[in-house]
């Protein structure tokens, strides 16, 4: 998996500004300051920690930022790439059918609108396969074509697993369609 930039950077800025934060607090806090009350020189600790407080907190900030960032990238590898392994094709054709159990749900279908948004859709059907679906579609001249449509993930995406898609037009022909 690859390591998201923008999280990586985060960290380094958020380590950055807490070690600033340190080296400024010394400087400033080591200043020779000659107040009215004869203050002069030697180190003031309220402006030490004022600097490194400030530069500890902004630090955890960013690196609070960037872990936030990287658990979202690691649960959207795990999640949206991942796709089901093919089952093997069932003796019998009973198997074959769509369980009763799953449908395409109308955020499914508002999914699959937006990935064909400059096709034209005729029907969209619930395969054999759960978390996939078949989408019958027509061009400009009326040739019609369908087109096998993973809706597992967080959007609908064109599978190319060619097992797959030869099991689910395989049911689509036994259908009789």
């Amino acid at each position: 998996m690859k390591e998201n930039l923008i999280a990586k950077i985060l960290f380094i800025i958020g380590t950055a500004i807490m070690v600033i934060g340190f080296i400024t607090g010394l400087a400033v806090g080591n200043m020779s300051y000659d107040y009215d009350f004869g203050i002069g020189g030697g180190m003031v600790w309220s402006i030490f920690f004022t600097y490194f407080f400030a530069g500890i907190i902004s630090g955890m900030l960013f690196i609070g930022l960037s872990e936030i960032i990287r658990l979202l990238h690691s649960m959207n590898h795990e999640i949206g790439y991942k796709t089901p392994m093919p089952e093997k094709a069932p003796a019998d054709s009973s198997q074959n059918q769509p369980p009763d159990k799953w449908g395409v749900s109308q955020t499914d279908r508002e999914k699959i609108y937006d990935l064909y948004q400059n096709e034209r859709i005729l029907e969209i059907i619930p395969s054999n396969i759960e978390g996939y679906c078949l989408v019958k579609m027509a061009d400009d001249s009326g040739k019609q074509f369908v087109r096998i449509v993973d809706i597992g993930g967080f959007g609908a995406t064109e599978t190319n697993e060619t097992a797959i898609k030869q099991r689910v037009i395989a049911w689509y022909n036994e259908k009789g369609n």
